[in-house]
Formats: structure tokens, C-alpha cells, sequence
């Protein structure tokens, strides 16, 4: 099946199967070419992956293969550029910056969201879907419990305490470490977030949950 068609055909599914929004995907047959193979980054790209894998069994009959085992945005995009995997959930500003270096530009999200389709088509012969109907944006956790012991409530009284000299446990994972939120957060309420552990992302809530740190990025 050639390329053109193909691109044709799944933007045929994306209408058939999805909504629009902010968070986006983009899919390629995978070698073979016999049903299609769906990918997911982290816990709400397998969830959000098992949603459009039931979606197309359900509503296009055709076969699906789960491939959950990858982790981060570099080793999906190789994957789905090596065509082995065919359809996985991307985040449009992690797009833009791990895969262009923030070279993507546009004055309203529609006019960013454009040229990050544009891009995507004409750099690498992908078809970078529409959204997903909502917006996903960093934050940082805390357990309820040791908010409430040291008083905090918001980003201000956390900013607060650090500035004050009371130390947190505190881990990231590389992704948000390196991405410009977390600058924009320094600068922003200026303290110093550099020089934390970095975890897998899926660590990171597990290490919460089980006490092994204070604060992680969500």
C-alpha cells in the first residue's frame, strides 16, 4: 500500500473514531500491514491507547496489537517512524520541543497546531491527527497528607517554604526536567529545582505514594 494511501485511510479512521481537542495523535501502517499496531508512552497514553485500540476493533473491525512496553517520546517517535508501531497519543508542546527543538511556531494553538501537522507531513511524511478534546498541562504533587502538616496549598506557599530553607524530597522525570516549564516555574517563583533525582515517570507516582518523596512532577 502505498504512502499516500495510507495517510488517506487513517485520516479516515481519526474521523471515524475520534473527537477534536488539544491532545493529538499520529499513526503509520506498520510493516506487515495486516491490522494496526497501537502504542503508549506512559499510564494515560495506555489508557488513552486502549480506548482507540477498542474503538477501531469495535467500530472498523479490523485487528489491533497492543504495544504498551515503550517508554518516552524519542523511542515512540523512532518507533513509529520505523514504522513498528502505527498510532500512539502525543502531547502537542512535548512534540514541538523534544521532536522540533521548538522550532514550531504560531500565534493561537490552532495556528501552533497547524504548523505542527505541516511539519510532521512534510519532515517525515506523517499525518499528525486532531485533538483529543481536552488539554493536559505539568503540575506538581504532593500527598494530601504532608501538604496539610506543612501547610501548603498552593505553588506561592510552596515557593515560600523553600525560600524559608525547609528542605523536600523532591524528583522529577526527565522529560519535565529538561522541557522549559520547569524554567518557567523557577524563574517564575524563584527557586531552584535543579539537582533532584530523575525517575521514570511511572516511578514517580509509586515512590509518592509508598512515602519515598515529597514532591514529584504530574
Amino acid at each position: 500500500m502505498n504512502r499516500i494511501r495510507r495517510i488517506f485511510i487513517l485520516f479516515f479512521i481519526l474521523f471515524f473514531v475520534l473527537l477534536s481537542g488539544s491532545l493529538a495523535s499520529f499513526f503509520f501502517f506498520s510493516k506487515g500491514g495486516n491490522g494496526i499496531v497501537v502504542g503508549g508512552k506512559d499510564t494515560e497514553g495506555h489508557v488513552l491507547g486502549e480506548i482507540m485500540a477498542q474503538l477501531i476493533e469495535e467500530s472498523l473491525s479490523l485487528p489491533v496489537r497492543r504495544q504498551y512496553n515503550l517508554e518516552g517520546t524519542l523511542i515512540h517517535f523512532q518507533a513509529i517512524q520505523a514504522c513498528q508501531i502505527d498510532l500512539y497519543i502525543e502531547y502537542s508542546g512535548t512534540a514541538a520541543l523534544t521532536i522540533f527543538q521548538g522550532r514550531i511556531e504560531g500565534k493561537s494553538r490552532r495556528a501552533h497546531t497547524q504548523n505542527l501537522q505541516k511539519a510532521f507531513l512534510e519532515e517525515f511524511g506523517l499525518v499528525y491527527l486532531p485533538a483529543l478534546g481536552f488539554q493536559n498541562t505539568y503540575a506538581l504533587m504532593m500527598e494530601e497528607r504532608v501538604a496539610k502538616e506543612k501547610g501548603i496549598e498552593t505553588l506561592s506557599d510552596f515557593a515560600a517554604k523553600l525560600k524559608e530553607g525547609e528542605t523536600f524530597s523532591i524528583a522529577f522525570d526527565a522529560e519535565f526536567y529538561g522541557r522549559a516549564e520547569r524554567q518557567a516555574l523557577e524563574e517564575g517563583y524563584q527557586i531552584d529545582l535543579r539537582g533532584f533525582p530523575l525517575m521514570d515517570h511511572t516511578l514517580l507516582y509509586l515512590t509518592l505514594k509508598k512515602g519515598g518523596v515529597e514532591v514529584i512532577n504530574g
